[in-house]
């Protein structure tokens, strides 16, 4: 692979439009490069295009005047060396705004599972969804569990915030303590759930952002696979069964 000094020089010295942070690039830098390289002496021509782009040809003000080859160079020539090498702006990575309410019921909580497609499927998790900014959290968070699972309950308490940053986007999870108030299980999105004690959660696997919300929360689980737990669970039509891995 090219050294990104390297490229810089090169991408300058011939005005190569490809952009300098695409893979699709690195053939033709690497091209370019080998119709200069010196067969016979490659260590030094190597070394001396890298140190021509650290100290030289840098990326911003870039010192023309003390490049040994300015008579060469297009990008100098024609007054553009500031607008090379071309980059492809980076999309900004979405961020989203996360709920998950804690439900106590007689010392147990209620835990959801995850249909096993898509992202983190198979994983179990705590009732709720991505919500507005403009929400009241607390509220949005009662929302989220009548949608998700059809209970009514009642917000205790904020328990923690947790950021977490997956491949292609962002989270801010707000985790609430609520209280079990009224109704039966009735699961819209989530396949399957199951109400343990808190002390219970190591056989269940769950999304690294769970995991430490729970640990803040003095929850403490170790589980982060996609295996399914050999333990009993209840299914969107009320049917008892048990995940075999």
């Amino acid at each position: 692979m090219t050294d990104g000094n390297v490229k810089r020089v090169l991408a300058r010295l011939l005005k190569i439009d490809a952009p300098v942070n695409q893979p699709a690039s690195h053939k033709i830098f690497r091209e370019a490069a080998s119709k200069f390289l010196d067969i016979r002496d490659p260590g030094n021509f190597n070394q001396a295009m890298m140190e021509v782009g650290a100290m030289v040809c840098k990326p911003r003000k870039p010192e023309c005047g003390l490049c040994p080859i300015p008579s060469f160079c297009l990008a100098c020539q024609t007054g553009q060396t500031e607008s090379y090498p071309k980059r492809v702006q980076s999309k900004p990575v979405p961020r989203y705004h996360v709920l998950a309410g804690v439900i106590y019921r007689e010392n147990k909580i209620l835990i959801v599972w995850r249909k096993p497609e898509g992202l983190l499927g198979g994983l179990w998790e705590f009732p709720g969804g991505k919500v507005s900014k403009k929400e009241d959290m607390a509220k949005a968070c009662l929302r989220k569990i009548r949608e998700k699972v059809g209970l009514m309950a009642e917000v205790d308490s904020h328990i923690t915030q947790v950021k977490h940053a997956y491949t292609h986007f962002k989270i801010v999870m707000d985790v609430f303590q609520c209280r079990y108030v009224s109704g039966t299980v009735k699961l819209n999105g989530p396949v399957a759930y199951q109400w343990i004690r808190p002390d219970e959660t190591d056989p269940y696997p769950f999304p690294k952002a769970h995991l430490n919300a729970m640990n803040k929360m003095g929850i403490h689980s170790h589980r982060l696979q996609k295996n399914n737990p050999c333990e009993p669970f209840t299914d969107k039509n009320g049917n008892s069964s048990t995940l075999q891995q």
